[in-house]
């Protein structure tokens, strides 16, 4: 359990595991879309919330999809303040 609250320590792994909670399944794009950060940036977040089994990938083609697991539904129930919504271009 020290482990799962030391890969939620980040402010950006928290809004990961929110967002993933509330999409059900997600790429690495409209994470970083949703985030403002680079794919590459996400991807090494991810990577963590990964090796520490919070959430898995599926490829579908180039693309690689994330969710979270499901034991990762008894991590405990954080609030966090709502993300404002990206402007569309």
């Amino acid at each position: 359990m020290a482990d799962h609250f030391s890969l939620l320590a980040g402010e950006t792994r928290l809004k990961i595991i929110t967002l993933l909670a509330d999409g059900g399944e997600l790429c690495v794009c409209d994470l970083a879309s949703v985030l403002e950060m680079t794919p590459a940036a996400v991807s090494q977040h991810l990577s963590r919330l990964r090796s520490g089994r919070l959430v898995r990938s599926r490829r579908d083609g180039m693309t690689i999809y994330y969710r979270l697991t499901e034991g990762a539904d008894g991590l405990p129930a954080v609030r966090l303040p709502e993300l404002a919504p990206v402007a569309e271009e």
